[in-house]
């Protein structure tokens, strides 16, 4: 009798499956949930354990990390201590509905419970989905090289495996991880082969997360034209999948480009429906996300108070887990605080950033911080530590390929110099600015893109022609 169960709980589970691989996602749910109540109404606690793991699977696939992870905690709760197979299966799908929701710390710990019990199984799928959820923690943490790390241990899992579908997931984490590095040239590499394999199997997931990193790589590096195709590309493919988080990623990726190009309303209005529907799904992540571009855009137009009042909202929101997201809204705030005159404290705000960070700020993000240190510092009027700190801005931003901020920094470092009466300083700072620029220019073939881009460099060439006219830099 008890094989006979056996074999019944098997056949309830595949019908499930097969269900949901059809489209029919409710009917496989009602599936699990009679079968759930069926088992713990005879006191069969180890088979209720695994439909409700089925149960919280399909949520979790169809975009409702809330629901999952109500679910996977009752089948965790309902497996029994020693049955390691079914806590290892209601630990995954707890642990993936919590990282869904921005929960990073509560994730961390329960990838961290499901690691040791796959190794002492010797379960190479569990190890693997343990270890690329530990990266993901260690990436947002910006302790990148164990990151780093961990995702190439699941990329060699899944291989060994032959699960191309989560090979996938590892190399989309190690071009994250790779990125967040300073390592462009590999990350880029990365994604290009992500998607290659990605199209040749038909996985669109994949696809969607390999142009959408690519995207974001032409937009750090002076392409936003390239990149808001790759953007649009990303959106069109995730917007038909059951994972909003991804589609929603994609959304405010586009309203960033919009903002770039002084579109102000129409960034707004995408990210207040972002805002609006990750909230009430319970993506805490992208809604932080799309809160930090609001505010920038807020800051563009203008509306400075506003935009301080957004980028506190989401650092009192946002994990320090985050590592990246603390910074971004970190620097935001602060130059804001800058435009509103307040730059002692917008110092305070970025000090307090670099405590919060201290050992585990990634070498990406090292140039940004310096670059709005330096702008609060040259607000201040503390000349020498502005000029010395927007020289190891671009000093980093050089070394790590970025022009973008490399051009900027070398822009105030310029300015400043003229400011102190340093002239040839200031000149040879504004030349190699100008060079710098006139790379990203060549990169930029949409007419739009290219005015915007231009107008962006008028302080550079104001001064320096200032300069080379022997005329005294007044103000900027």
């Amino acid at each position: 009798p008890a094989r006979a169960r056996g074999a019944g709980d098997s056949t309830v589970v595949e019908r499930a499956q097969g269900l949901f691989r059809g489209g029919q996602a409710d009917r496989a749910l009602a599936v699990l949930d009679s079968a759930a109540r069926a088992a713990r109404a005879e006191g069969r606690h180890p088979a209720e354990s695994r439909f409700l793991a089925g149960q919280a699977s399909v949520l979790f696939l169809t975009g409702r990390p809330g629901e999952a992870e109500a679910v996977a905690r009752r089948a965790l709760a309902a497996a029994p201590a020693r049955d390691t197979v079914l806590r290892m299966g209601a630990l995954r799908w707890l642990a993936a509905s919590l990282g869904e929701q921005g929960r990073h710390s509560e994730m961390a710990r329960r990838w961290a419970e499901l690691l040791p019990l796959a190794r002492a199984r010797g379960d190479a799928r569990h190890e693997g989905y343990a270890r690329l959820g530990l990266a993901y923690a260690a990436l947002l943490g910006g302790h990148t090289d164990e990151a780093l790390e961990g995702y190439g241990r699941a990329r060699e899992i899944f291989r060994g495996l032959g699960d191309a579908f989560w090979e996938h997931w590892a190399l989309t984490g190690l071009g994250r991880a790779l990125t967040q590095a300073g390592d462009y040239p590999q990350a880029r590499a990365c994604y290009l082969t992500l998607a290659e394999r990605a199209l040749a199997a038909g996985d669109s997931m994949a696809l969607g997360d390999a142009w959408n990193n690519l995207a974001a790589l032409e937009y750090a590096f002076g392409d936003p034209a390239a990149a808001a195709v790759g953007f649009q590309r990303a959106w069109e493919v995730r917007r038909s999948l059951s994972r909003r988080h991804d589609a929603l990623i994609a959304v405010v990726n586009l309203a960033l480009c919009e903002e770039d190009l002084g579109r102000f309303e129409d960034a707004a209005a995408r990210l207040d429906s972002v805002v609006a529907e990750s909230r009430a799904r319970g993506y805490a992540d992208i809604e932080a996300q799309a809160t930090s571009v609001l505010a920038g855009v807020r800051r563009d137009q203008g509306r400075l108070v506003e935009a301080a009042a957004l980028f506190r909202r989401i650092l009192a929101l946002r994990a320090t887990s985050d590592v990246k997201g603390d910074v971004d809204a970190t620097i935001g705030l602060a130059f804001t605080l800058s435009d509103l005159d307040s730059a002692r404290t917008a110092m305070d705000v970025l000090a307090g950033c670099r405590r919060r960070t201290a050992g585990r700020l990634p070498p990406a993000l090292a140039p940004q911080l310096d670059f709005a240190e330096g702008v609060a510092r040259f607000t201040a009027g503390q000349l020498e530590a502005s000029g010395t700190t927007f020289a190891r801005a671009a000093a980093r931003a050089a070394s790590a390929g970025d022009n973008r901020f490399c051009w900027q920094a070398l822009t105030w470092l310029g300015v400043t110099q003229a400011r102190l009466g340093r002239r040839d300083s200031a000149v040879a700072a504004l030349q190699r600015g100008a060079a710098q620029w006139e790379r990203l220019r060549f990169r930029h073939r949409d007419p739009e893109w290219r005015e915007r881009h231009g107008a962006q460099a008028r302080l550079l060439y104001a001064t320096l022609l200032r300069l080379l006219l022997d005329c005294r830099v007044d103000e900027t």
